[in-house]
């Protein structure tokens, strides 16, 4: 590479996770993928990529001493925008690659949207949950209308999907998006890790379930043990009581 970089950094997106390790094979180098924390070693110089085994029950710190650069990808959503606290001179260097229609080996023959509508859960300042406890995908139903008074995106957990209640394009946790929304709210949703990995960091966590022992009570801020079939509807009265005084 012309610029002989120390670390890359690559968004952990299907691009991304396509793109990272075929340049590591290409420049003979280590490639961390789907990496939840940062940090650098200053002593040796090294980017220490932090990243979930397991089931998010170990997590790792990765090094890649012996070869440059140090390629890694970013789950997104996980990093938390703060705000630039000093000055910091940086030389933008733009790269002039030259391609031509010999050098490209996919075509893109036709795209076909995924037919979602509303922001990308990623985005999402509100995002309203459901697990296997809203039961069914009228329960979901209930979930999209209480969304749309909060102005909130509808996210879920694997099975309610892998049940035909909700498209996976929904999907939060280790095998789907990452979201921090200022407020998550968990309908019916017991808080497993294969879903907690994807909403841990969320400002604040509501929690509605049957079961005062569900795993999600643990981190939730607040927590509410009850039925979301009765919860959620009641609410919902409210809200449009609210909105047409």
């Amino acid at each position: 590479m012309k610029e002989k970089p120390e670390i890359l950094l690559i968004g952990g997106t299907c691009i991304g996770r396509d793109l990272a390790p075929r340049i590591s094979a290409r420049l003979n180098t280590g490639c961390t993928s789907d990496c939840t924390g940062l940090d650098i070693d200053q002593e040796k110089r090294l980017l220490v990529a932090t990243k979930p085994f397991f089931g998010r029950n170990v997590m790792a710190d990765i090094i890649c001493p012996e070869h440059r650069p140090q390629v890694v990808t970013v789950r997104p959503g996980v990093m938390e925008v703060k705000v630039q606290e000093r000055t910091v001179n940086i030389d933008l260097v733009y790269a002039d690659v030259q391609l031509d229609e010999n050098d490209i080996k996919v075509k893109v023959i036709e795209t076909i949207p995924a037919g979602t509508t509303g922001a990308a859960l990623e985005e999402a300042e509100k995002v309203v949950a459901g697990g296997m406890g809203v039961g069914d995908a009228a329960g979901f139903d209930m979930l999209k209308e209480f969304a749309g008074l909060l102005g909130a995106e509808v996210g879920a957990t694997s099975l309610p999907i892998d049940a035909g209640w909700i498209s996976h394009d929904h999907l939060i946790g280790q095998t789907g998006k990452t979201i921090r929304p200022r407020l998550y709210i968990g309908c019916g949703i017991s808080g497993a890790v294969q879903h907690s990995a994807g909403m841990i960091n969320s400002e604040l966590i509501v929690a509605i379930n049957t079961n005062p022992n569900a795993e999600i009570f643990g981190f939730a801020d607040y927590g509410i043990v009850e039925d979301v079939h009765k919860i959620i509807p009641a609410v919902i009265t409210e809200l449009k009581s609210f909105r047409n005084q």
